[in-house]
């Protein structure tokens, strides 16, 4: 009888354990990332071969099952799918870190990602390296974001204004109106973008392609010149003399898109040199015979032929570039400035992805491309892709942080300390990265695991099992009663 007073309370103590688990449960149904606990019993020792001395709480676990996702469409919502946790610190003590499946971040007042409890979220960052965009390079010229299997790479280039555009050059010497300059800006940026587009590519030394054609002093006193380049034929009347005639020829070959043309005259033998050369490293011009009515006249030197791939093309077609704004902008009247406030910039940001498996050298991440000396416009709009996070402006995208969640040999050996938070104990293990486990994603929430139908019929389980535990008490306690009284 005495037994079956210690088991009764035994019972009660430990259907006590599962109501305040449940409605702990209960109360977090709608707590984002919260994970349920699971209580479970085991029996006592017995006191002899088949009588045992009653019930005890022997654990409660946490249960990290996949919540369902809720979408919200707020850029600053987070979500794992999947194994692991984010990472998380008070940035007033930075070397602790905290563990959380709740993804409700926003942008904090200094332009950190945070949480809702104003921890910063940690991760992979970036290194920037390169010329800050000021309010003044308003031109976007390329853009690329490539990965190259360890890294992932953002490349970003401006200029300042160059329209209305002025003429350049005078007439037979590289002859270029307002409008024509522009045509050849537009040349460049296309050939550029093509070319930060195929950095991957095997860096090979970039050269301009120079032709150059000869012609005598006293070669021809009549008739058409013709000469077809890139596909387009270029005609002139004889005009006057040579010299006149060449030099309309020539600047009606300047009209070419990403072509330069001038005529040169030698002072001893009065012969001339008819130049044609593209302004576009590595592009190949085809530049056929010039011919005098229809025959053969002269055929072309090719002095410099076009070369270059990879890094070399691309930063030789951005020299190419800024050579030509500043030409532009020099024409306007605006003289070239020192830098590093030059008419063109760009800049470049590198991520080194973590590594599977393996600790992470995180910290936190900075969403203010001003603080990261990308844009004087500190301003961006985040997109998440693959856990990556990336800031675009202006038709620019920089690869900011990637997102490392982590997990634990034990999970069950965490210790949650409130407000969605967990620290690693020596149970747990230490964080490491996990690869290919887990999808970040954002403009989601994850949600409880609590299954309020569930947790309701477990409220009424172990109420009966309380009352029913309870009348075993009074139960044994009547018959110590009934005991007492045959004594008498």
């Amino acid at each position: 009888m005495i037994g079956a007073l210690y088991n009764g309370t035994s019972g009660l103590y430990v259907n006590q354990d599962a109501l305040d688990v449940d409605s702990h449960n209960i109360s977090n149904v709608n707590t984002t990332g919260y994970k349920s606990d699971r209580v479970s019993f085991a029996d006592m020792m017995y006191s002899t071969k088949d009588i045992g001395t009653g019930a005890f709480t022997n654990s409660v676990d946490k249960m990290f099952n996949q919540g369902s996702i809720k979408q919200t469409g707020n850029d600053y919502d987070f979500t794992l799918q999947g194994e692991g946790f984010f990472t998380l610190s008070d940035p007033m003590f930075p070397t602790k870190e905290y563990y959380s499946r709740a993804g409700e971040m926003h942008k904090d007042e200094n332009g950190f990602l945070a949480s809702s409890n104003d921890m910063h979220l940690l991760g992979v960052t970036s290194v920037a390296s390169g010329d800050t965009i000021t309010s003044d390079h308003k031109n976007l010229l390329g853009s690329v974001t490539y990965d190259d299997g360890t890294s992932i790479v953002s490349i970003n280039s401006f200029s300042k204004d160059y329209y209305p555009g002025a003429q350049t050059g005078s007439s037979g010497d590289n002859l270029k109106t307002a409008s024509l300059n522009l045509q050849d800006v537009e040349a460049l940026k296309s050939a550029y973008q093509n070319a930060l587009n195929n950095l991957t590519d095997p860096s090979v030394p970039a050269f301009k392609q120079q032709d150059t054609i000869s012609i005598g002093a006293g070669a021809f006193t009549d008739g058409r010149l013709s000469i077809e380049i890139n596909g387009m034929a270029y005609l002139q009347d004889f005009d006057t003399n040579i010299e006149t005639t060449l030099t309309k020829l020539s600047d009606n070959i300047s009209k070419a898109k990403g072509i330069e043309s001038s005529v040169v005259t030698d002072p001893v033998t009065g012969d001339f040199t008819l130049s044609i050369n593209s302004l576009i490293s590595g592009r190949t011009e085809s530049i056929g015979d010039l011919t005098l009515e229809g025959a053969i006249f002269s055929t072309p030197t090719n002095v410099t032929m076009a070369s270059g791939s990879g890094q070399e093309l691309a930063d030789a077609i951005y020299t190419d570039l800024n050579t030509k704004i500043d030409e532009i902008r020099t024409a306007m009247g605006i003289a070239v400035p020192i830098a590093p406030d030059q008419n063109v910039v760009t800049n470049t940001t590198t991520l080194t992805k973590a590594t599977s498996n393996s600790s992470v050298a995180s910290s936190s991440i900075q969403l203010d491309l001003n603080a990261l000396g990308l844009s004087e416009n500190g301003f961006g709009d985040m997109t998440v892709e693959n856990g990556n996070i990336y800031l675009t402006q202006g038709g620019a995208k920089f690869i900011i942080a990637q997102v490392a969640p982590v997990n634990f040999t034990n999970k069950q050996g965490l210790n949650p300390v409130g407000d969605n938070l967990y620290e690693k104990t020596t149970e747990s293990g230490d964080p490491v990265y996990i690869e290919n486990q887990t999808k970040v994603s954002n403009k989601g929430l994850e949600q409880s695991t609590a299954d309020l139908s569930k947790e309701l019929v477990n409220l009424m389980v172990h109420q009966k099992a309380y009352e029913a535990n309870s009348k075993s008490i009074t139960t044994a306690d009547e018959f110590l009663k009934t005991a007492i009284e045959l004594k008498k």
